[in-house]
């Protein structure tokens, strides 16, 4: 009988010493990964430009009194253009204003124009 119990206690023993390992040797991966991703900086107000064209969008449309269908926003790179045509000279500045307003925003094209002017190039 105790030339039985004498191997499986070694037995048991090097089962639970290797479940140990593979538990510490886990628990240090896992202190490793935490380390390398806490030194990354984080990714927040990355937007690819369809993203920020209709964020800024969102934003320059937001009065009843913007011409919705005769302004078009595009993004190249950050750089935010506003294509068409508007009523009042005062609303062109305020549409730049409000494209200016978004963290994202780069920098603003203005490609507005009044009725009866030529677009700008």
């Amino acid at each position: 009988m105790l030339a039985q119990r004498v191997p499986a206690f070694f037995r048991r023993r090097g089962r639970e010493v290797g479940r140990l390992g593979r538990g510490i040797g886990a628990d240090v991966h896992g202190v490793k990964q935490k380390a390398t991703h806490l030194r990354q900086e984080p990714k927040t107000g990355v937007l690819n430009d369809p993203a920020l064209a209709r964020k800024v969008e969102t934003e320059i449309f937001r009065g009843p009194d913007v011409p919705k269908g005769q302004v078009n926003v595009q993004v190249h790179d950050g750089v935010v253009e506003l294509r068409g045509e508007v009523s009042r000279p005062e609303l062109i500045d305020e549409l730049v204003a409000r494209a200016r307003s978004v963290p994202e925003v780069r920098e603003v094209e203005n490609l507005l124009h009044l009725p009866g002017t030529p677009a700008p190039h």
